[in-house]
């Protein structure tokens, strides 16, 4: 009777461990999930933030927003759409030198389709719009996007185009 109690409480002992690693090895699981889940969020709140600026600049090329962009070498505060996504920081520079081949320099020709003609444009200015979401607590930048926007002149009819390529 005795050893019947010890088998027992070996078997007893066996199914509370193998129990416990289950639940364990789902927790790990179910915060994987959770951390990707955050990332996709991130990186669709900052896909967003860019795209409703670059939208925002196309329903108006000659916002002084873009203008100012183009006087900052280095990256400087885009405040002008910062009530847009605020959680969001929006930051631009002028585009020059190589960016992977992607600057192109004022006066530089681009060929633009517009309802199927291929227009000739030249280029007024090209800035970089870069979004990015910061984890203030841990300073660390937790998604960021870099688009290209591009101000171009039709020398035609004096109308003018922004065009935007994230990079």
């Amino acid at each position: 009777m005795q050893a019947q109690r010890g088998v027992a409480l070996i078997m007893v002992l066996v199914l509370l461990a193998s129990t416990a690693m289950i639940g364990i090895s789902a927790m790990q699981g179910s915060l994987l999930e959770n951390k990707q889940a955050a990332s996709y969020r991130a990186a669709a709140l900052v896909q967003m933030a860019s795209e409703g600026v670059a939208v925002k600049l196309l329903a108006d090329p000659a916002n002084s927003a873009l203008s100012s962009c183009t006087g900052y070498s280095d990256w400087g505060a885009f405040n002008a759409f910062g009530n847009l996504h605020p959680a969001v920081q929006l930051e631009c520079r002028q585009c020059v030198g190589s960016l992977a081949g992607h600057c192109p320099g004022p006066g530089d020709r681009q060929d633009v389709v517009i309802d199927g003609m291929t227009v000739e444009h030249s280029v007024a200015a090209a800035v970089l719009l870069r979004a990015q979401l910061v984890d203030e607590a841990r300073a660390r930048v937790v998604s960021s996007r870099t688009l290209l926007i591009t101000h171009l002149n039709d020398e035609t009819d004096t109308s003018s185009t922004v065009r935007w390529q994230a990079l």
